[in-house]
């Protein structure tokens, strides 16, 4: 009986214990499920927003950033573009240069043999043409054209060269021409940009630039042991044709002539101050010193000591009134070289 008893309160006490725990514990986990679920969604309510935030935020900063940016270019092209500014200034007094073998047909084309070219450019307006001699002097039966920039060919005369230091003049019986300005090669520096304008491979009037390697290049370094001359050295790309063609600063004044290529990066051109000198040496000499040719062919025939003809095929000389006939009559050609 009393274990009866016993068994029925503690069945009893029991329970009234796991309904109060039951009846505390149940809200408890039910309020904390409410808060956890309010918590999630706030956070999630965060993460959202945050995320829309900073999507939109980048996107307005590269919207503002492509702003900038092209805001910021705009002008560049006629700020930075020098070399071109220097490219009009000077190139159309730079001019192609032919030398035909006057007596021989090329067999394939019809027209006169072509013996070489090269480059010049104008320094006076009634036609005097600066180039290197090696591209006119010793080629034989010579004739020389010149083609300007307007597409006008005309046959040239030479006036004075020197092979020593590589110069000639030419001269075209046209007036009223653009020059090109001589500047000076005694403050030139190491790291200017210069533009060598030239006819390489005989396409007229390319353009390549550079910038100054060395202003003080002797020509025993390169094996010239005859030639008493400080070259500029440049990287500005030249090649066969551009010999005779104006190496020119910034200013679009020429400060040197394009001579010689060694390899791709390594030009040499004839510093513009040895020029001034030769021109002052032969300014006005063909009046007194008439240019020596047959017909209208120029052979080279050097005196050492000077650079002056001292004769000419078969001794034909012409004299100052026949050499001014020449230049008023002679020949002008249109469009392509031949006769």
């Amino acid at each position: 009986m009393n274990l009866r008893l016993f068994r029925i309160f503690k069945t009893n006490t029991i329970s009234k214990i796991n309904y109060r725990c039951t009846s505390r514990v149940v809200p408890i986990l039910n309020n904390y499920k409410s808060n956890s679920d309010d918590n999630q969604s706030s956070y999630f309510r965060c993460i959202l927003g945050a995320t829309i935030g900073f999507i939109g935020y980048f996107s307005l900063r590269e919207k503002v950033t492509a702003a900038t940016v092209v805001n910021d270019l705009k002008g560049r092209r006629e700020k930075y573009n020098f070399i071109a500014d220097v490219v009009a200034v000077s190139a159309a007094s730079v001019v192609y240069i032919e030398i035909v073998d006057g007596r021989r047909i090329d067999a394939f084309t019809g027209k006169k043999l072509k013996i070489s070219n090269g480059s010049g450019f104008i320094i006076k307006e009634d036609g005097l043409i600066l180039t290197n001699a090696h591209v006119v002097v010793n080629k034989p039966n010579a004739i020389v054209k010149v083609r300007l920039t307007d597409g006008s060919t005309h046959e040239a005369l030479i006036e004075h060269y020197d092979l020593q230091s590589d110069l000639a003049t030419l001269r075209i019986p046209v007036k009223g021409l653009p020059t090109m300005k001589l500047g000076t090669s005694a403050d030139l520096k190491p790291g200017e940009w210069v533009v060598a304008i030239g006819s390489p491979l005989d396409l007229s009037n390319t353009v390549t630039a550079g910038v100054v390697s060395s202003t003080q290049r002797a020509g025993s370094e390169l094996g010239l042991q005859d030639r008493n001359i400080v070259y500029i050295q440049t990287d500005a790309p030249i090649t066969f044709g551009n010999s005779g063609g104006p190496l020119v600063n910034l200013d679009g004044e020429a400060i040197g002539i394009n001579s010689m290529k060694v390899t791709y990066g390594i030009s040499f051109a004839i510093p513009i101050d040895y020029v001034k000198e030769f021109l002052a040496k032969h300014a006005n000499r063909y009046s007194t010193r008439h240019p020596c040719m047959e017909g209208h062919h120029w052979i080279a025939g050097f005196q050492r000591g000077s650079t002056t003809r001292r004769h000419c095929s078969q001794n034909k000389r012409k004299t100052s009134s026949q050499y001014n006939r020449y230049i008023q009559h002679s020949r002008k050609y249109d469009g392509e070289f031949e006769d």
